[in-house]
């Protein structure tokens, strides 16, 4: 049973739609390489194969975080976590910012990817804590959407200040929002009052391992972590690295109409989070949206890249419409918090985010080494260069469709703290 809030309902959403700027914050760092990614090529002299590695580096640390993160969670105040984690990503940044060389980008990239493991599991945590599972799916998706808008304006509006300032300078003014970004949260937690559902008890390997154990036999967990992963690579993967290189090079557009239409996917999504998470909450249904939108991003993605000779208007309609359908990935993390008591909603959720991170860590890897394999390339990176790298694409929602199917269906009736939800689905 949870306990009364001391704050109006009002202050809570407020509350969370500040805590918000953290995703919003930490989106922005992991998806900002798509336009950067020419010039760190030019600047640090490397190969879209490292590029790509240190774009996974990112992806890598957040998926190695999640456990423990996950585990902090359900023990500690999430307020004070949120802080921790912004204040490593702000700093982080600021070491990119002046790094002249590889391996110090590299080790300050990956710091940040750690810190982003705070980010959205600190917000869902959050929402688990004060919301009923009725009003989960919005919330969840509501964040999403705010966290997204930090992917969008990743895209053209930071080429745009690139072309005007710099990206030194671009970077700087990056590191300056963090600050502004800290400033707010510290003030808007304050006001949070303490929950009492996690505990100050000393670290225990015993209990660790017993809780990770329970979320670990709940099939529906890694289900979840699958769809999650297969269904956002439109956004891990094109939007947040290749899709702006892809455009310049395959499609012939010009660095304004590459920005652009790449970051269609996340504007998109920004409504699709949103309105996804709302029409499952109301007709009261996970699988049947999700398994729709696995058929919708299958059809769209083949059109994307085997139709020839697209305009630049018809590619940004395709993306916007694939950046919608894939947003369907948001129904999981409620059916997530719907399948596990609340004790473990934090390891479940941290558990499905390392299946989703490592991922498309490897598929922001592979995607580069299919560029360079010298089976598929020949000259410059023009068309050949990725006709085998996009077969990626069409192969993943194909698989997302079929991990949907083996989805348990919840309903939204699944009530937070009731130990037979666990005992049911380890049955």
């Amino acid at each position: 049973m949870r306990s009364q809030s001391t704050s109006s309902p009002l202050a809570l959403y407020l509350i969370c739609f500040a805590a918000a700027l953290f995703p919003f914050y930490a989106f922005f760092q992991m998806s900002m390489f798509n336009v950067m990614g020419p010039i760190l090529m030019e600047y640090f002299s490397v190969s879209p194969e490292k590029l790509g590695v240190l774009s996974a580096s990112y992806l890598i640390a957040d998926a190695l975080l999640m456990l423990p993160v996950g585990l902090l969670l359900d023990r500690y105040p999430v307020r004070k976590l949120i802080l921790v984690g912004l204040a490593i990503m702000v700093l982080s940044t600021f070491v990119i910012t002046l790094s002249t060389h590889f391996a110090l980008t590299l080790t300050a990239r990956f710091l940040t990817g750690a810190a982003h493991a705070f980010a959205l599991l600190s917000c869902f945590k959050l929402i688990s804590q004060w919301f009923s599972t009725e009003k989960a799916g919005l919330l969840m998706g509501l964040t999403l959407t705010i966290a997204f808008i930090g992917s969008s304006i990743s895209q053209a509006p930071l080429n745009a200040l690139i072309e005007l300032v710099g990206w030194k300078n671009a970077l700087f003014v990056n590191v300056g929002v963090g600050v502004i970004i800290f400033a707010i949260l510290y003030h808007c937690l304050v006001t949070l009052p303490q929950k009492n559902s996690f505990s100050h008890t000393a670290f225990s390997f015993s209990s660790y391992w017993k809780d990770v154990t329970l979320a670990a036999k709940n099939v529906q967990n890694w289900l979840s972590g699958l769809y999650v992963a297969l269904l956002s690579l439109p956004i891990m993967l094109f939007a947040a690295l290749w899709g702006y290189s892809y455009l310049l090079h395959a499609h012939g557009l010009s660095s304004s109409q590459a920005a652009t239409a790449s970051g269609m996917i996340f504007i998109s999504s920004i409504i699709g989070f949103s309105a996804c998470g709302w029409i499952s909450d109301h007709l009261r249904q996970r699988k049947r949206p999700m398994i729709l939108g696995s058929l919708s991003s299958c059809f769209l993605a083949m059109c994307i890249f085997y139709v020839p000779n697209l305009s630049f208007l018809q590619i940004s309609i395709l993306l916007s419409l694939l950046g919608f359908a894939a947003s369907t990935q948001t129904i999981a993390y409620p059916s997530i918090v719907e399948n596990n008591p609340s004790k473990l909603s934090g390891i479940s959720l941290g558990i499905a985010s390392i299946i989703i991170m490592l991922t498309a860590a490897f598929a922001q890897i592979l995607f580069g080494v299919l560029i360079e394999n010298p089976s598929v390339s020949q000259g410059a990176h023009g068309m050949k260069d990725y006709s085998t790298a996009v077969k990626i694409f069409p192969i993943s929602f194909g698989l997302s469709l079929i991990v949907a199917c083996f989805m348990k269906e919840t309903h939204c009736k699944m009530q937070h703290g009731d130990e037979t939800v666990m005992n049911e689905h380890l049955a």
